[in-house]
């Protein structure tokens, strides 16, 4: 299937991932309205895929819009902002680079390589139980199963329905992530699948905050 995809790259900034979620903080509160632009409706969170998401990829901002998430940031005029205020520093945003596309989201007949350029927050509280007592074989073969569920997940959720078979193979690496002040478990490095995933779209947990982003290599 295709998807409206709008891409918004800061290049003027220089930040640590950690602000993705300070940027969209930042819209959240200009745009109190908008559950799109915050996915929050009445102060809880939205339990479906984010439409608007917030990431710092390689100290560059971005935001990405998927379908009405597009459409939200044209209408509200995310995309034509000339500065941004995080944590009482005003940021100027002059060189800016704004890419909107069709991009085909679905499963295909050949493998590609992606990349997670941020952790890939695949466990709740539930299966990292289930993972902490396995050996490293079984730990692979759940992480294989998490990151399709991941996928069909996400499919769902944008309108997509798999028909064939994921075919996957991983190759990541457990770095620590502190999240609310917690310590978790992430995941680093590359996957394989027969499913093409537009540039820079999260996947698993907390992805409106620019965590799983992916990028095909």
């Amino acid at each position: 299937m295709k998807l409206s995809y709008l891409s918004i790259n800061y290049y003027d900034l220089n930040l640590p991932m950690r602000y993705g979620s300070k940027i969209r903080g930042y819209f959240a509160n200009k745009y109190p309205e908008s559950i799109l632009v915050h996915n929050h409706d009445n102060e809880k969170s939205v339990y479906k895929y984010p439409l608007i998401q917030y990431k710092i990829i390689d100290n560059i901002p971005i935001i990405i819009g998927l379908n009405e998430g597009s459409k939200e940031l044209i209408q509200k005029g995310i995309l034509f902002e000339n500065s941004i205020t995080i944590e009482e520093t005003k940021y100027n945003l002059d060189r800016t680079e704004i890419i909107s596309k069709e991009a085909y989201f679905g499963t295909i007949d050949k493998i590609l390589k992606y990349q997670f350029k941020t952790p890939w927050m695949a466990l709740n509280k539930k299966n990292a139980e289930i993972y902490k007592k396995l050996d490293e074989i079984d730990r692979e073969e759940l992480l294989k199963r998490i990151l399709i569920g991941n996928i069909i997940s996400m499919s769902k959720s944008l309108g997509y329905d798999i028909k064939e078979t994921l075919k996957i193979k991983i190759n990541l690496k457990e770095i620590p992530v502190k999240f609310k002040n917690q310590e978790m478990a992430g995941f680093k490095g590359e996957f394989y699948i027969n499913f093409d995933i537009p540039n820079y779209l999260g996947i698993g947990r907390n992805v409106s905050r620019g965590f799983g982003t992916v990028f095909k290599l």
